[in-house]
């Protein structure tokens, strides 16, 4: 009678397939972990922006005689002196300047390209205050980097909120 060999152990190919299913299921592991850091830092930068949305209309409200100038676009720049009336005494219109250099250094620190603007609404008569990040601008438009759309909804994968500001 002939012997016959029994396999002992694990043959190359099973092996090599048993590598491959561990592979695919490495790969997707760590693909879920990117996407978790990632969703984790979108809802940190849309709970930062919506404090500084907060901080801005709450500022407002105190200062509501000031809306137009809040609302002038000309008004907004990026950053300024923010202690200037910590120590000084300033008028309203100060106040607001003060105001919104606070929001546009805070936007800055906080988010990466963080912006902040304050206008009308669309299609309503009240204040909207925009807070973007990353490649968003705090605007209205159709363009690719707008926050909304002319028709005041968000534009798909916009990086930012609205807020509208009560007096």
């Amino acid at each position: 009678m002939g012997s016959k060999q029994l396999q002992q152990g694990a043959g190359l190919t099973e092996v090599m397939v048993a590598l491959l299913l561990l592979s695919i299921g490495v790969m997707g592991f760590v693909g879920l972990q990117v996407r978790a850091s990632t969703t984790g830092g979108d809802a940190f930068a849309r709970t930062q922006a919506m404090a500084i949305a907060q901080d801005l209309a709450e500022r407002v409200r105190l200062n509501s005689k000031q809306m137009a100038f809040y609302t002038t676009a000309a008004n907004w720049r990026d950053g300024g002196d923010i202690s200037a009336c910590e120590t000084a005494d300033c008028t309203p219109a100060q106040v607001a300047q003060y105001d919104m250099d606070n929001v546009v250094n805070s936007a800055a620190t906080l988010l990466s390209n963080g912006q902040v603007r304050m206008q009308q609404c669309t299609g309503s008569l009240a204040n909207c205050i925009y807070v973007s990040w990353d490649d968003t601008t705090p605007t209205v438009g159709g363009g690719d980097n707008d926050c909304v759309t002319n028709d005041g909804v968000y534009r798909n994968s916009a990086a930012c909120v609205m807020m509208e500001a009560y007096q």
